[in-house]
Order: C-alpha cells, then structure tokens, then sequence
C-alpha cells in the first residue's frame, strides 16, 4: 500500500511539472485572439457566424470582392489575409488611437504595441495613416490604426493580419 501511495505521489508531481512546463510553452505561441477570433479559426466568416454576426459578400468600389460580417452596427470586413473591425465592435469610436492601443496591451490581448506611419497617395492628396502594430508569435499581426474616410474623416479601426500565421516567427537556431 505504501508503495502505492508513493507511485501515486510522484505521478501527480510529474503532471504537475510537465504542465508547468508545457502551458507557458503553448500561451507564447498561441495566436493573437482579439474579439473571440483568430485566424486557427478559418474559415474566418464562419467562426464570425458563430460570435452572432451576419456575413455577405460585398464588392468594393475598385472591383474587390470580400465579405461584410455585422451586427447591429458593429462590423468586420473580412479578407483572405485580413480581418477589419470598425471601432462599434470594441466601442472605441470616441477614443484616441493612442488611448485604443495602450488599452488593447493593458488588457492583455498582445504585450506591446509600436507606433507606425503609412504614407498614402491617391495621386493628387498624400495622407498618414497611423497606426500601432505587433506580430505575434505565430507570425500573425494586430495592428490598431486611425484610417482616414472619403471625407477625410478618422475611422478608429483594429486590424488582425494573417501575417506568416501558421509558419511561424524567424528562427536563428
């Protein structure tokens, strides 16, 4: 019985080394989840269905096709490599960019977010878009960005690009 007891003893300290050890392994290279989504989770437009939204195609004013997935008044377009949530999804519509992003790595969604500018043009006007972005582990990338509408109005937006997801990050070894 003694034994027993002592097999037992040091079976449930092996588990509990080897979940010490495994768990954090896995937490680091688990993919950015943002809003209940990630992109283990294709097809993406499905997994959205399953959060409460409603999906359809849509084509852009240049000819694109891509889905639409709302509701109510949130919304996130869906491409094959990025997902686009307008800020009703996160009711970030009357905040700062820099306020939004400081939030999502306060709430744990990504450690640390780096501030970019992206120079557009259309051909007669240049604008900045701002933004602060991270790839993650798996090579996947969060990016919170201040996009600028037809009016020239700001559009807070949170963006989740498949990156090299699935591929994973650079190795030196």
């Amino acid at each position: 019985m003694r034994n027993k007891n002592i097999v037992i003893y040091m079976l449930s300290k092996l588990v509990f080394l080897l979940c010490f050890i495994l768990l954090p392994a896995t937490a680091l290279t688990a993919p950015i989840t943002i809003f209940g989504v990630n992109w283990g989770m294709e097809p993406m437009d499905s997994a959205l269905e399953q959060k409460g939204y409603s999906c359809k195609e849509e084509t852009s004013i240049w000819g694109v096709s891509y889905t639409v997935c709302s509701n109510g008044n949130k919304e996130v377009s869906v491409e094959s490599k990025k997902l686009t949530f307008n800020c009703h999804v996160f009711n970030g519509c009357d905040y700062e960019l820099k306020e939004i992003a400081q939030n999502v790595v306060n709430q744990g969604v990504i450690n640390n977010l780096n501030y970019e500018v992206e120079n557009i043009s259309d051909g007669v006007n240049n604008f900045r878009i701002e933004k602060y972005c991270e790839r993650g582990k798996q090579g996947d990338i969060l990016c919170v960005v201040q996009d600028i509408s037809f009016l020239g109005q700001p559009i807070m937006q949170i963006q989740l690009m498949k990156g090299t997801f699935g591929k994973g990050g650079m190795s030196f070894d």
